[in-house]
C-alpha cells in the first residue's frame, strides 16, 4: 500500500512537473524572441 501511494504521489508530481517546464518553455521564449 505505501508502495502504491508512493507512486501514485510520485507520477502526479512528475506529471506537474513536466507540464510546469513545457509551460515555461512553451511561454518565455516567444517573449525573448519578439523583443530581441
Amino acid at each position: 500500500m505505501d508502495v502504491n501511494a508512493k507512486i501514485g504521489i510520485d507520477s502526479k508530481r512528475t506529471t506537474a512537473a513536466s507540464v510546469a517546464i513545457v509551460g515555461v518553455v512553451v511561454y518565455l521564449p516567444p517573449r525573448s524572441p519578439r523583443r530581441f
